[in-house]
């Protein structure tokens, strides 16, 4: 294998409003690439892989120029539909023109580096039935046709990767009360509008309970088992081409997943606030305190500040023409009255939401960066409740990204709206799934004493399973950072060489460098190395410390390993 590293290349199908969510998950996963579009094909050999994303065709006559870049050792990917390659990949789309609407994905060999690691099934929206032809089927739908196919250096995955991220991590738009389960385990035509009035699951068939949690919850981030499907065959496809790959984890430190509890203040008793700051500082978690109008007295602010918490806003969510001016007046009171230059959370009154995606161009318009919104908040409603536990910037129908970023939780007032004996299961799943375990709490509950069990239930779930604590806040900077991260590298077997600049400050970047066994430095120094498994490939796992405009040079030693440039 060589220790070029692989150059990709992200083409986005022209006219499908759901293809940028394509762009979102590579950048989520900090995987390197470049955004083409249809004058990239005549420039392809510039690049070693070709990513095809969403409803689209290749120009007239690319489809044999492309065998022709595949037989000369270039790799292409393709999902969402088959772009006329069909041939290429080795498929045939069925007669008739039936396409999946809702579908379940199952693994022909759970054990298949294609599959995510403990998952039954998946459900998936979108995409073209195929049978296979001359391509091992990795992957099926629920009628037997080919879900993810792998050809050598040409693979094909059936579902709209966009499209299921975009209807199940939105939701749908919430314009009335949601219709609960028959058995009455969650009502939520209760008159407020909130996030889970929008659920795309079903109550029925996509819940479940534990021997230990006889509370139905949401347990499987549908969402994400889908967009981990499409990222192992991204970087099997780079593998394909014998080069090299770095991914940016999403974690600080090497962290397999993180954890974060948002705290509500609706009313301002310095008691309740008292209560559960001590409690955070007692089990060693920091919290962002969610403060709505008129606020709390100077001396809380100091504590937040004081123990290295943040502070966010908690807003009306009525609409109108004036709701972006009146979250700015807001916005500016609290930041005035708290001494906090910024308030970066934002969060609407009981959980409140209303329409599909106004709320974040009002989070947008007052200076918000990260909105902690979705989720369930009625019993039964816990879980996975969009199908993921990822943070991700929502996209626009033009293929924009939205400024601001949602965190979703999994977890309401646990030990009393979600079961604290169903923690473990979501924490076990999370950390598999590389997630974020992000329960929210209110103060109006501090009392209780089944809540303080469910917070520490929370933080003791979270450590064992080596999820990190930290800040809705600063998972906001680091995104922004990570995803703007600039790069140039070089190769003189058996070295090779990245150099980053970060726009500011990165304190933990971890690097996973394309196959296990390197070493590492930096500065000139040895830095710590770990090969670890993820995604269904080996990596070598360097950690760094970026500073603000500062170029810093890694280099991956192979020389030990006893593994050369081919």
């Amino acid at each position: 294998m060589s220790l070029e590293l692989a150059r990709v290349a992200l083409i986005l199908a022209p006219d499908d409003p759901y293809a940028s969510w394509y762009r979102e998950v590579l950048e989520h996963w900090g995987i390197p690439h470049e955004l083409g579009n249809h004058e990239t094909f005549k420039k392809r050999f510039d690049y070693d892989v070709l990513i095809l994303a969403g409803v689209s065709e290749v120009p007239y006559g690319f489809d044999r120029l492309l065998g022709e870049y595949v037989e000369k050792g270039g790799a292409i990917l393709v999902s969402g539909s088959t772009w006329g390659l069909d041939r290429l990949l080795g498929v045939t789309p069925r007669a008739g023109g039936a396409r999946p609407a809702s579908e379940t994905l199952s693994p022909v060999s759970p054990t298949d580096r294609a599959w995510p690691t403990g998952a039954p099934s998946a459900k998936s929206l979108g995409g073209v039935y195929v049978d296979a032809t001359d391509s091992q089927v990795l992957v099926t739908f629920s009628n037997g046709t080919a879900a993810a196919t792998r050809k050598p250096r040409a693979y094909y995955f059936a579902p709209h990767v966009g499209t299921t991220c975009a209807l199940f991590q939105m939701g749908r738009s919430i314009e009335c009360d949601g219709i609960g389960p028959n058995d009455g385990t969650a009502i939520l035509d209760d008159g407020c509008l909130t996030a889970d009035d929008g659920i795309p699951f079903s109550f029925e068939q996509d819940r479940e309970t534990t021997p230990e949690c006889s509370t139905p919850f949401f347990g499987t981030p549908h969402a994400d088992l889908v967009k981990e499907i499409f990222i192992r065959q991204v970087i099997e496809t780079i593998e394909s081409t014998e080069k090299r790959f770095v991914i940016y984890w999403p974690w600080p430190d090497n962290a397999d997943g993180v954890a974060c509890l948002t705290v509500d203040c609706p009313e301002f008793s310095t008691e309740g606030f008292s209560n559960l700051a001590n409690l955070c500082s007692m089990i060693g978690c920091p919290a962002s305190w969610i403060v709505g109008h008129p606020g709390y007295g100077l001396d809380t602010y100091r504590t937040i500040r004081r123990a290295d918490h943040e502070l966010g806003l908690l807003a009306s969510a009525e609409g109108g023409g004036s709701a972006e001016e009146r979250l700015k007046i807001l916005h500016v009171a609290l930041a005035r009255a708290s001494g906090f230059a910024s308030l970066p959370v934002v969060r609407f009154e009981g959980g409140a939401w209303h329409g599909y995606d106004h709320l974040y161009e009002v989070a947008e318009t007052a200076g918000c960066k990260i909105s902690v919104a979705k989720g369930g908040r009625h019993p039964g409603t816990s879980g996975f409740t969009f199908g993921t536990c990822h943070p991700f910037f929502p996209q626009r129908r033009d293929g924009m990204s939205r400024k601001v970023m949602e965190l979703p939780y999994v977890g309401f007032q646990p030990g009393v709206v979600t079961p604290e004996t169903a923690l473990p299961t979501l924490a076990e799943r999370v950390a598999t799934r590389h997630g974020c375990l992000h329960v929210a709490v209110q103060t109006d509950l501090s009392r209780s004493q089944a809540a303080s069990v469910g917070i520490r239930g929370f933080v003791t779930a979270a450590r064992q399973f080596r999820l990190e604590t930290v800040l809705a806040g600063s998972l906001q900077i680091r995104e922004r950072l990570r995803r703007t991260l600039r790069q140039s590298s070089w190769f003189d077997a058996p070295r090779a060489g990245i150099k980053l600049i970060a726009e500011d400050d990165l304190d933990g970047l971890t690097l996973l460098f394309l196959g296990g066994g390197a070493q590492a430095t930096a500065k000139g120094f040895k830095t710590a190395t770990q090969t670890v498994q993820r995604l269904g490939a080996t990596w070598t796992a360097a950690t760094v410390d970026l500073g603000s405009k500062t170029p810093l040079e890694v280099v991956f030693d192979l020389s030990d390993a006893g593994v050369r440039a081919a």
